[in-house]
């Protein structure tokens, strides 16, 4: 089935006494793009409810480069821009926390295969054909002729004194000094959770802080006192190793992305001060967020709050956590928030990142379909010379014979001095120019306003 945009609902829902907004916009069967703007705190959210039952559309993890660790600058990370532009998807939101090294700090799980580990007592979102939330633990087991040691990471950098190993998908072997990195190859099974894989020696590598894996390898690397647990390898020697994630269903899931901590279980708030890590300023304070919920239909709502902003103050996880219930979450998990909290559509990044641009991050939920559109040419943007800060003027977008297109059409987005609703009401916050973005049947056309003094 090919996609084409489709207005099934988009309206207006204004809260009593509140002053609340609402657009609700279905971009294609089955996925829905969600905007509320409450001024009074204020605080804007954006949200994507997704039905998998629709059976167009489809989420999956992306790492940031594809890799979980790159050579190049910014290494491990790009910004979720990139990676929906990179990959072709629809769009995506950001996902896992991670360090500066790019590597996504949680569980990474894609088609079955691992590409991180679970972060220890913390929770992750799990889909396919069921659905799972909550707290998850890894055992990497290793038999055959083999010395007696743990393997405690997989494509994460090797603290010292320990053991790790890394798939092709991490890209490079990364690990503190001294360390003694075993080049493997991979002789039957795969990377794929609890799947049994039967490995090779090739070579012992000479110690390196980050080591290329070659086309179609694995490593094994040990660091400090654990060097002497790899010395006695020799090239043909053959081992086995086994990943198995304990607390989900693979079964029924075949992705997963983690953050924390849990928000709703079982439709009830649960977040709570300390959680599973997490320290009081985390929870009490207003930061963007974003989170990942199902409803008991099996919907699944990718939310970002914006915050930080004069006109957006952000949310605490409580308040995060209500909104979920409020979606009708009956579980649902807070993801990594502050300046990477980006939800994009059609390469168009409809919130607006408390940094003032995307950051760059380790990998992002994007949702995957045939676009099959045929962008609209002579599309203008009917735009005011300016408007006054603290003014609000409505922006229209005009097809080729000049006749307003319908909002329920448009998405809108805006950067700088000001900020747009999906009714199309653009709102000058400071002198300066503000650059509206309006997405229309595959065609993006952009343009800026200047804001003058009130």
């Amino acid at each position: 089935m090919r996609i084409r945009f489709i207005a099934l609902a988009s309206f207006t829902c204004l809260v009593a006494l509140s002053g609340a907004q609402t657009w609700e916009k279905v971009v294609a069967p089955g996925l829905t793009y969600r905007m509320e703007v409450d001024p009074n705190l204020p605080r804007m959210i954006h949200a994507l409810r997704w039905t998998p039952a629709a059976k167009v559309i489809v989420a999956k993890p992306e790492l940031a480069g594809g890799t979980v660790f790159e050579a190049e600058a910014g290494g491990g990370r790009e910004t979720l821009s990139q990676m929906v532009k990179r990959t072709g998807a629809l769009g995506g939101i950001n996902a896992d926390f991670f360090p500066w090294t790019g590597d996504p700090l949680g569980l990474m799980v894609r088609d079955r295969e691992v590409l991180s580990l679970p972060f220890p007592n913390r929770s992750a979102f799990a889909w396919g054909s069921g659905y799972g939330a909550g707290v998850s633990t890894a055992r990497i087991t290793l038999s055959g002729a083999v010395p007696a040691f743990r393997v405690n990471h997989l494509n994460a950098e090797v603290p010292i004194d320990q053991v790790g190993l890394f798939s092709p998908k991490s890209g490079m072997a990364r690990a503190k000094t001294p360390n003694r990195h075993a080049i493997l190859k991979v002789v039957s099974g795969d990377w794929k959770v609890g799947t049994p894989m039967e490995f090779e020696v090739e070579s012992i590598a000479p110690e390196s802080a980050s080591a290329p894996i070659p086309a179609g390898r694995a490593v094994l690397t040990g660091t400090g006192n654990q060097l002497a647990s790899l010395a006695g390898m020799r090239p043909g020697q053959r081992f086995k190793a086994q990943v198995d994630i304990d607390g989900l269903d693979w079964k029924k899931v075949d992705q997963a992305v983690a953050g924390g901590p849990a928000l709703v279980s079982k439709g009830l708030v649960v977040a709570a001060v300390g959680a599973e890590g997490f320290g009081k300023e985390f929870f009490e304070n207003r930061h963007p967020r974003t989170a990942v919920g199902v409803t008991a239909d099996g919907d699944v709502w990718w939310v970002a709050i914006d915050g930080r902003q004069a006109w957006t103050v952000g949310a605490t996880l409580d308040e995060m956590a209500r909104v979920m219930q409020r979606l009708g979450c009956m579980e649902a998990i807070n993801l990594d928030g502050g300046g990477s909290t980006t939800l994009n559509l059609f390469g168009v990044t409809l919130n607006r990142p408390s940094e003032g641009k995307e950051r760059e991050i380790a990998n992002a939920v994007l949702l995957y379909g045939e676009k099959g559109l045929k962008p609209p040419s002579g599309l203008k943007l009917a735009l005011p010379a300016s408007v006054k800060a603290g003014t609000t003027v409505r922006i229209q977008v005009m097809d080729a014979k000049n006749r307003p297109v319908s909002n329920a059409k448009i998405l809108w987005s805006a950067s700088g001095s000001g900020w747009i609703d999906q009714g199309g009401f653009l709102r000058g916050t400071a002198e300066g120019t503000v650059f509206v973005s309006a997405w229309v049947d595959g065609a993006t056309i952009a343009d800026g306003v200047k804001i003058e003094k009130p």
